[in-house]
Formats: C-alpha cells, sequence, structure tokens
C-alpha cells in the first residue's frame, strides 16, 4: 500500500477548488486512468480492533486529504508519487477503487454537485505549467458522475477557480496581495452551460448553487433559479421567515453548513440581530428555525439526505443538535455536552465525538447511547461502509456493516 505525503498533505483542501492550476497538458481536461493504483491493503484488516460491533473490517486505505462521500464513493486524493504522475482523484467503494481520475497537480479540489438522480463530481484542469512559471490562460472543468466515473459533460470554459459553494468559478487575482473581485460564472449541472453569468447581469451576484439551484443576489433581493431552465424557484419575499423576523431584514447564505437540497439562510435585523433557518433549496419552504447561532459543521446523511447541525444558545449557553429532513423539516432538537462535536452519519445514526467519549443518536427519534472509546468512521456510504480513523493522517479502515457475523450486502 502506497504511503501518504505527510506533512504536505495537510495542506490540502477537499471540495474547495484552489487557484492557479499547474502542470502540463497538450489535451485539456481532468482525464480516467486505466491503470490503477494498489491503494488498500485487504490484508491487514485483522489487526484493527475498535470498530462498532456490527462492522467488519476490510482492509486499510491511505490518501493524501480527507475523504468526501458522493453517491456509492468515497472521493479522495493521491498527490504525485512514484505511482502517479499527475494530481489524482480516486473513487472507492467496500470492493476496492471504482476509478481514478487525473488532472495538473495544483489542481487540489473538487466541487460535488446533481444533476437529478446522478451525483456529479467536477475536476479542474488548466493551460498553465510550474516548470516555466506559466500562468493559466484558459481553465476547463469536467463533469464525472460519482458513480461509474463516466464524464457527464465537459470539459468546458471557466474563468478560473471554483469562487464558494457549489459551480461558481471566477478568476483570480494575479497580484500576491489583492482585493480585486472578478466577475464569476454559474454552470448548469445538467450539461456544464453557463446559467448566469455576472459580467453579463452586471447588477447580481452570484451566491450559492447546489443541485441544479443556483442563488442569486440582485438589487438585496435573494432569488432561486433552475441553472438549467433559468425558471426563478422563489425569492426571499415569497419565503416562511423565522419568529419575528422583520420584513426589512436582510438574508444572506449560510454556505458554510448548506448542503445538498437544504440551504441554511441568516437574517439580519436593523439592530444587528441575526436568526437563522433552514429550507429546501428548490421549493424555499421553510425546515427549522435553529435555536441560536450555527456552529456547524452539518453532517448528513447521504441515503436520505437528512442533515443535521449544532448551534449555540447565547441565552443558557446549551449547545443544540438540530435534525432536519429535506421534505418534511425538523425531526427533533437535541441537547449535547458543549465538547461533543457531529463527525459523520449512516442511514441509521448520527455519530459524535466528546471529551467523554464518542455517542450516536438515532435519527428516528434522537436517542443517544456511549460508545465509550469505539471508533467512529469521518465518512459513510449510503449501504453503511465506513471509513474509520486508523491513526496516521488520512489513513483509515474500511469497513462494512455486517448481521450476525455476515458481511451485509446492503443496509
Amino acid at each position: 500500500m502506497r504511503r501518504a505525503a505527510g506533512a504536505a498533505a495537510a495542506t490540502l483542501v477537499s471540495v474547495v477548488l484552489l487557484a492557479a492550476c499547474s502542470g502540463p497538458s497538450s489535451q485539456l481536461g481532468a482525464h480516467r486512468v486505466s491503470d490503477v493504483v494498489d491503494l488498500v491493503d485487504f490484508t491487514a484488516a485483522s489487526a484493527m480492533a475498535a470498530l462498532p460491533g456490527d462492522y467488519l473490517a476490510a482492509g486499510i486505505v491511505q490518501f493524501d486529504s480527507q475523504p468526501a462521500v458522493s453517491d456509492t464513493v468515497f472521493v479522495s486524493t493521491l498527490f504525485p508519487n512514484s505511482e502517479v504522475e499527475g494530481l489524482n482523484f480516486i473513487g472507492l467503494s467496500e470492493a476496492g477503487i471504482r476509478w481514478q481520475i487525473e488532472t495538473n497537480p495544483s489542481c487540489v479540489g473538487f466541487v460535488l454537485t446533481r444533476d437529478g438522480d446522478r451525483e456529479l463530481i467536477v475536476i479542474l484542469d488548466s493551460d498553465a505549467t510550474a516548470e516555466a512559471g506559466k500562468l493559466a490562460t484558459r481553465t476547463v472543468a469536467t463533469a464525472f458522475e460519482s458513480d461509474s466515473g463516466a464524464i457527464a459533460w465537459g470539459p468546458v470554459d471557466v474563468p478560473g477557480p471554483a469562487r464558494g459553494s457549489g459551480l461558481i468559478f471566477a478568476d483570480t487575482p494575479k497580484g500576491i496581495v489583492s482585493d480585486d473581485v472578478s466577475p464569476a460564472v454559474m454552470l448548469s449541472a445538467h450539461d456544464g452551460t453557463v446559467s448566469v453569468d455576472e459580467d453579463a447581469t452586471g447588477a447580481s451576484t452570484i451566491e450559492y448553487e447546489s443541485n441544479g439551484t443556483g442563488l442569486i443576489e440582485t438589487a438585496g433581493l435573494l432569488t432561486a433559479v433552475d441553472t438549467t431552465t433559468g425558471e426563478i424557484r422563489w425569492d426571499a419575499n415569497t419565503l416562511s421567515r423565522p419568529t419575528d423576523v422583520e420584513s426589512s431584514s436582510a438574508v444572506s447564505v449560510a454556505d458554510d453548513v448548506s448542503q445538498e437540497n437544504i440551504v441554511f439562510l441568516n437574517w439580519v435585523d436593523s439592530a444587528g440581530d441575526s436568526v437563522v433557518s433552514a429550507h429546501n433549496v428548490k421549493t424555499g419552504a421553510m425546515l427549522a428555525e435553529i435555536s441560536g447561532h450555527v456552529t456547524g459543521p452539518s453532517i448528513i446523511d447521504e441515503s436520505s439526505g437528512n442533515l443535521a447541525v449544532s448551534s449555540f444558545r447565547p441565552t443558557d449557553g446549551a449547545t443544540i443538535l438540530t435534525a432536519i429532513d429535506p421534505d418534511t423539516g425538523t425531526l427533533w432538537e437535541h441537547v449535547l455536552e458543549s465538547d461533543m462535536t457531529p463527525v459523520s452519519a449512516s442511514d441509521k445514526v448520527i455519530y459524535l465525538r466528546g471529551g467523554m467519549g464518542n455517542v450516536t443518536i438515532t435519527w428516528s427519534d434522537g436517542h443517544m447511547q456511549q460508545r465509550s472509546q469505539e471508533r467512529i468512521p469521518v465518512a459513510v456510504l449510503p449501504n453503511g461502509t465506513g471509513l474509520f480513523p486508523a491513526g496516521d493522517p488520512y489513513e483509515y479502515v474500511l469497513a462494512s456493516p455486517q448481521f450476525n457475523g455476515l458481511k451485509a450486502e446492503n443496509r
């Protein structure tokens, strides 16, 4: 099994596309690699202890960045080394590597989004070359189906790396220190065409994109649009608002905790007081009023889309975990110990880490169970397969749920 790049791996930021892509390419566009690396050591699983009793270890895997989940695979990266030439993105399932995609060494991030039933990973490439000190004159984005690694669309030209959340791309300042903000474009998750161009609209600012819905601010009004058809889905004036929020309150997207079909909005009144609400990103329906200040990050169950987010309530100093269904709204609220942090979720439970040990909370009723020092996964696939920290940076035990000693093929 290959080893990670040590301290250098800690500088890698997943899910956010970074600037200044570099590396030679005669034909632009991230591409599949057929010579797949041997990433998983399936012989080391027997040495792993302290897994939950219903999990069976399959092997040890080591990436160069924090893994994310998209559709039926874990997504992570490998730095260039003796086995791989460029920067490689990996799609890993319980059976091993599903696909491997290569691009320029400095295009270190990726965007996850959805087009209907297709979950997509979007990866950049550019014509910059680090060796020659050449800055990028052209940058392209290519979308791959997360399940299979097949190209969904692209490569399509974009002005630069990702800006904020979702399929929003803009050029980056060429100076070391600059406050310049370049106009951005927002792509359609369906085919990669430009849905909104800040340069063309002039007075509008692209705020957020998720699963084919884009949020745009024009003259102080936040509007949601279908990025494929351009149809307006809702605007802030038509939304149900949290209790006691004034009609004049300014609203913005809390994109650091928004995920998939749930978007969090921050309402600020004339006195500077703020309230956070959760909405279905496609319909605008209000799903929850959040108690206190959202502290994040939010944790999502990829199989149902249910999301849990923590918040701090200054009135009594309580830390609250709120579970939200993207269609029906709040499932429950649970008061937590102040040092508890949500880490991941399966289709049954939310995993949390705390100073007194790890715990799980069931999605269905909010029941909490102490798990002591039993390992908890950092990421979980819809079928229950998890990645459990193994000690070294970005090294994990790959394990699948089992029942009565037998591995569960479906959960």
